[in-house]
């Protein structure tokens, strides 16, 4: 079941499920006020929420910002699938939006094939075909920047604390 396909603002329960699979990838995730500039998509199995997608627009193109679900979290293989399945599904009508709105592509960013970690992801973004286009970035961080970067880790470990209680 594929409910509110397309909104643009996250939901408490995208943005909570967004959370947990950054951290459980060892990620910080980005901040909720930032994702409202996306368009969110996601979908439901039986009133659960198991997939879920966000979208930034540029002129003409579309960017995946994030691709994420309960697959992680899920102890039934069954379930794994289910869940796996579902965000195949999810891409599918995210191009069908798109296309329908008018854009003409959709990029779903990096792809590193070489890296054991990110392997499943590089063939899970390869599964739908498309064109691999060599990527440049550059990201300059200034001494204050990189200093404080080290404790970001330690911001979240006490924000997760103290939601749970002591």
């Amino acid at each position: 079941c594929i409910r509110d396909r397309y909104s643009n603002s996250p939901t408490k329960d995208s943005y909570e499920l967004y959370s947990s699979f950054e951290y459980t990838q060892g990620r910080i995730p980005r901040p909720i006020l930032e994702l409202k500039q996306s368009h969110f998509f996601g979908m439901w199995y039986q009133g659960v929420f198991i997939s879920g997608m966000y979208v930034m627009v540029s002129f003409e193109y579309m960017r995946s910002r994030s691709i994420f679900s309960k697959r992680l979290s899920l102890e039934s293989k069954d379930m794994r699938r289910r869940a796996s399945n579902a965000s195949r599904r999810l891409m599918w009508e995210m191009c069908i939006w798109g296309k329908k709105n008018g854009y003409k592509g959709l990029d779903l960013g990096s792809v590193n094939k070489n890296n054991p970690k990110t392997r499943s992801i590089a063939d899970f973004k390869l599964s739908f075909g498309g064109n691999l286009v060599k990527e440049y970035a550059y990201i300059y961080k200034s001494k204050s920047f990189q200093f404080f970067e080290r404790f970001v880790h330690l911001k979240h470990f006490f924000v997760r604390l103290l939601r749970r209680g002591f």
